[in-house]
């Protein structure tokens, strides 16, 4: 029990920070940046969320298995790095940013990645948090994709575990 414990901490955490990084980072160019095809690929990536997980088990086990990745942290955690959830909540909430915040910024100096940095960021607390709380719940969770991405017991997550303690009553 303390192993699987110490497995869906690792990994549920590890997911939580990942998420938090690709979340802020595309969410930011999503809500700042102008280029071609901004709208469409947002349109995409919220399209992500009507896919069913259940589609994607198999296509993401053919590729952890052909990286050899099967029965390791990165089978966990690679397939959840990026949620789309994320990306639309920290969008909307960029949005609400004056763009003369921004443009004061840039005129003292400030690049856009220093914009994000020092002023964006501090001021998106809650965001951030609700981000990280659906990030960190929905990882801790997971029932199926560790079931499939996991042989050894060593390296099983707490909801597998538990599984498998009630099926072996």
């Amino acid at each position: 029990f303390p192993r699987y414990f110490l497995n869906s901490l690792i990994v549920s955490v590890a997911i939580t920070l990942g998420q938090l990084v690709t979340s802020t980072l595309a969410a930011f160019a999503f809500a700042r940046m102008n280029f071609r095809g901004k709208n469409f690929l947002f349109m995409m990536v919220l399209g992500t969320m009507m896919i069913p997980s259940e589609i994607l088990l198999i296509p993401n086990y053919v590729i952890m298995s052909r990286l050899d990745w099967i029965n390791t942290y990165k089978a966990l955690t690679f397939p959840s790095l990026a949620g789309a959830l994320g990306i639309f909540i920290l969008r909307q909430h960029f949005m609400t940013f004056p763009q003369d915040l921004e443009d004061a910024a840039r005129m003292d100096g400030c690049s856009r990645l220093r914009f994000l940095i020092s002023i964006v960021l501090p001021n998106s607390k809650p965001a951030l948090s609700a981000v990280s709380v659906f990030a960190f719940i929905n990882s801790w969770n997971a029932y199926i994709w560790p079931l499939l991405a996991t042989r050894d017991d060593t390296m099983r997550t707490i909801q597998v575990g538990l599984a498998a303690f009630k099926d072996a009553q």
